[in-house]
Parts: C-alpha cells; sequence; structure tokens
C-alpha cells in the first residue's frame, strides 16, 4: 500500500498521495512525501521502515541532499541495531551505506568507524560460514576511501586490495563492485605519486566495466578522464587524446553538455594539448 502511495503521486484525483494534486511531479517531491508517510504508516513493520529509509537514503544521495540521505540512512541503521541487532548482515550493510554518506560529507572520522564495525561483522559472519562476497568487498572499500581521505595511504591500498580478493568470484552486475575498487585503487596510487600504478588499475575498472552487461556510462566515462589525465601525465599524449574523447563523448550523451563530468573531460583535453605545446587548441 505504502508503495502504490509513492507510485500514485502524480494521480490528480481526491485520493492522490500528492497533497497538492497536480499531474507532474518531480521525483524529489515524491520522495519528499514517501519520507513524511515512511515512519508514519510503517513503524509496525519495523525491518520494512529500515529498507524503506536506506532505500530513500540512497535516491537522497543521487540527487546530491547529502544531509537528508545521511539522516534516511541513520534513521535505518539504527532501527536494524534495535530489531535485527549489530551481528545481523543488514546491519552491518546499513552501517556501510551510512558510512558512504560520511565520507562524501568528508565526515571521515565517524566513517571509518563505521566501516571497520561492518568488516569486523562480516568478518564473523565469514567465519561462520554465512558468505556475503559483495557486502563485505563493499564495506573494506568504503572502509579504504575512508582512511585514504584522511592520508593514511597504506591502509586504504590493504583495504582495497582484500576488497579485490573478497569479491573475486564476484558475477554480472556484481562485478561493478571490483570495477570501483580497482578505481579507488587508481587514485590512490597515483595521489602517492605512482602513475605507472594508476593506469594499470585504471586499465582494470575500465575492463570490468566494458564487460558488465550494462555498461555504466558515467562511471565508465569518469575512469576514462582519470585515465586521460594519468597518462597525459606520463607523456603518452595520443593515447590520452583518444581516451579523453570518448570520455568526453560518452558524457555529452550521458548527462549533457553542462555537467560536471564533462567539463573535466574538457579540462583534461585541454591540458593534454598545453602538454604537446598546442596552446591555441588548449
Amino acid at each position: 500500500e505504502f508503495l502504490q502511495h509513492v507510485l500514485g503521486f502524480v494521480n490528480v484525483s481526491y485520493l492522490s498521495p500528492n497533497p497538492q494534486k497536480k499531474n507532474v511531479a518531480t521525483i524529489a517531491e515524491a520522495l519528499d512525501e514517501a519520507s513524511r508517510r515512511a515512519e508514519r504508516e510503517l513503524a509496525d513493520q519495523p525491518e520494512i521502515l529500515a529498507a524503506v529509509l536506506g532505500t530513500l537514503g540512497v535516491s537522497y544521495s543521487s540527487q546530491g541532499k547529502m544531509d537528508l540521505a545521511e539522516k534516511h540512512s541513520r534513521a535505518a541503521m539504527d532501527i536494524r541495531r534495535k530489531v535485527q541487532g549489530p551481528e545481523h548482515p543488514d546491519t552491518a550493510g546499513s552501517m556501510v551505506a551510512l558510512a558512504e554518506k560520511l565520507v562524501a560529507q568528508g565526515k571521515y572520522p565517524e566513517a571509518e568507524a563505521l566501516a571497520r564495525e561492518a568488516v569486523a561483522v562480516f568478518r564473523r559472519l565469514r567465519e561462520r560460514g554465512e558468505v556475503n562476497p559483495r557486502g563485505f568487498a563493499l564495506s573494506l572499500n568504503i572502509l579504504g576511501m575512508a582512511v585514504g581521505y584522511r592520508g593514511d595511504a597504506p591502509a586504504a591500498q590493504a583495504a582495497y586490495l582484500e576488497a579485490v580478493e573478497v569479491g573475486a568470484n564476484l558475477t554480472g552486475a556484481d562485478r561493478g563492485m571490483i570495477a570501483t575498487i580497482y578505481s579507488n585503487l587508481a587514485i590512490q596510487r597515483g595521489n602517492q605519486g605512482d602513475t605507472d600504478g594508476a593506469v594499470a588499475y585504471l586499465q582494470k575498472a575500465i575492463e570490468e566495466m566494458r564487460r558488465l552487461p550494462e555498461k555504466p556510462v558515467t562511471n565508465l566515462a569518469n575512469s576514462l578522464s582519470n585515465l586521460g589525465s594519468f597518462l597525459t601525465i606520463k607523456g603518452d599524449y595520443a593515447q590520452a587524446d583518444t581516451v579523453l574523447r570518448e570520455a568526453e563523448e560518452l558524457n555529452r550523451n550521458a548527462v549533457g553538455e553542462k555537467h560536471y563530468f564533462t567539463a573535466m573531460a574538457i579540462i583534461y583535453l585541454a591540458d593534454n594539448s598545453c602538454e604537446q605545446g598546442e596552446f591555441t587548441r588548449a
């Protein structure tokens, strides 16, 4: 019933869940209404409420509303801690989801603490034979991001490499997790001055993305942009130009001309031209 109300948000009849009864509604408006209704209508079904709140957290995050994303992710985690207990895989997953939102806001200490707690839960689950490689790999990836952003490069690399090992047998769309981890490893190596390592890991990430059942266009384009930037640093200007032009085209088609992702690809193209002395083109 709750889901039907959300999906019926553009209904204009007197039964419409949309308080303004208009036939054109934004996703943001539907999310806000779902948020208002969730705790009131699902209070007696806490596990379902936690799942809905978690989904709202992801949705708000994708809109860049990180304060609301954190709020809903934290509420989902708190419910699961209370109802399912701290050792349940769903609780650990909620910890990771919240940690990811905290990393995006630069709240690294709390993100690290939550990610470490989740990693410990997944380790114990694996020891008991309850294997959850995707959740475990994701928790290690977020831990790597949290410790990497606060400057602990060795700890970040160790977490990323373990994540790759844990997720080695993932298949299908779940392989996108491995591509993400390779991308993060590349940035971490690049920040350490290891340009060759950054290029190698980005190439691995791009290979993984190209093999996915549904190609993640913006992720692929951003990895290509980063690869082009590192190839420019290496002096491999021709290859850099090729991958950067692909990144620019992918982003123009996916997110449009007036988007940060597209702009970054163009900036890297200009940098590549500048390094070759082609200043007018740059």
